[in-house]
């Protein structure tokens, strides 16, 4: 994919401003590179989008990054679920028609 792709991205933050415009913004992958490298402490994972999805669930499994030191943590909330967001129509419909937004990134505070 080009540079200049855009992509649907989620902010999930307990307090504080989120890092995109109200929280649930379609950027360009470049942006969204240069948020991550503007705030170290933020991390990255996405979530499927189903092809004619209204809507997505977000799970505190989402939030959390595989890596060799959380592997064998224990997360008791590990299937709560956090929040629920209501695609955009521009997102409902690209995603319905044409498969353009396929997964949604996800923007979370490192653990």
């Amino acid at each position: 994919m080009a540079k200049n792709d855009k992509v649907l991205v989620y902010h999930y933050r307990h307090n504080g401003q989120p890092a995109v415009k109200d929280g649930l913004a379609v950027i360009s992958r470049q942006q969204l590179q240069d948020i991550l490298k503007n705030n170290p402490g933020l991390q990255s994972g996405s979530k499927a989008i189903p092809r004619g999805a209204m809507s997505v669930e977000i799970y505190q499994r989402d939030l959390i990054t595989p890596s060799p030191t959380t592997v064998d943590e224990q997360h008791p909330n590990y299937d709560a679920n956090i929040a629920g967001i209501k695609l955009p129509l521009s997102v409902w419909l690209g995603s319905a028609l044409t498969g353009a937004y396929s997964e949604l990134v996800i923007l979370s505070k490192k653990l």
